[in-house]
């Protein structure tokens, strides 16, 4: 059973320490490095080099979103306070289904496989591998 946390755990003449366990389930974090994001950052641009179809396409894809969003709420005119919150949402619940292309875009140029477009395009075939990475 998870501790609560008393006035006297802050106490500074009762030096005792409390560990996280104590207080509820801890989940251990792995350690990374300061070069760990320009690492994944090359990765992310050998990709892009040996797929350009793919992530040109993925790329325009999340343009072409950006885009209709603004010319959205331009349209909107006066009214554009009322679109403008949703269209924000709609466009951060289609980056991950985009991002899934990309995903499995890479994980097949890992294994060895010859990445393609409509494969990476299916959603069915995407998401059996990704299933607990979505929600």
């Amino acid at each position: 059973m998870p501790r609560t946390v008393n006035p006297s755990d802050f106490d500074e003449k009762k030096q005792h320490k409390v560990s996280d366990k104590d207080y509820a389930r801890t989940i251990p974090c792995n350690q990374l490095s300061v070069s760990a994001p320009f690492h994944w950052l090359s990765l992310g641009l050998h990709d892009f080099i040996r797929m350009p179809i793919i992530s040109a396409f993925y790329g325009l894809c999340f343009m072409a979103a950006a885009v209709g969003i603004v010319l959205l709420v331009q349209w909107q005119g006066t009214h554009s306070h009322l679109v403008v919150m949703p269209s924000l949402v709609v466009y951060m619940l289609i980056g991950p289904f985009l991002a899934l292309g990309l995903y499995d875009a890479s994980w097949e140029r890992e294994k060895g496989h010859n990445a393609s477009l409509m494969h990476s395009m299916k959603l069915s075939a995407v998401t059996q591998r990704h299933s607990g990475h979505l929600l």
